[in-house]
């Protein structure tokens, strides 16, 4: 796979008649099995939306989200030098790359876990319930 480019060579397309909220087409559960107190669907893909509202509130915490979702040092380097003036910028890639790598097993209610660890659990559940 060559630097840059997601999997299957797409880097932030679509599949085919995949839904275009989605990262890499996968499409989210409209149901609510899996939920808990905050209303959201843990079982559900995470959208682009959704993670474009975490990386406006959580972006300072980009490296940590890294790190904990097992993006290669060198990408996370890469990360940096490419988005060197922000912050919110470094976290979408970095979410962005783990939703590609798990495809459908990058749910809510793994990035809610992750958030935990990162420490910033609340403002994640807060910027998910402003985009589901």
């Amino acid at each position: 796979m060559a630097k840059g480019e997601g999997q299957n060579g797409r880097h932030g397309q679509v599949a085919a008649g995949g839904d275009p909220r989605t990262i890499g087409g996968d499409q989210t559960s409209e149901s609510t099995s899996g939920g808990d107190s905050s209303g959201l669907d843990m079982k559900a893909i995470v959208t682009i939306k959704q993670t474009k509202a975490v990386a406006k509130k959580c972006g300072d915490k980009w490296h940590d989200f890294g790190v904990y979702l097992e993006i290669d040092t060198g990408e996370l380097n890469d990360i940096r030098e490419k988005h060197r003036d922000s912050l919110s910028d470094r976290l979408f890639e970095v979410l962005h790359s783990w939703s590609l790598r798990e495809g459908r097993k990058a749910t809510v209610g793994k990035l809610i876990a992750i958030s935990g660890e990162v420490k910033v659990k609340g403002a994640v559940i807060t910027a998910l319930q402003w985009e589901p």
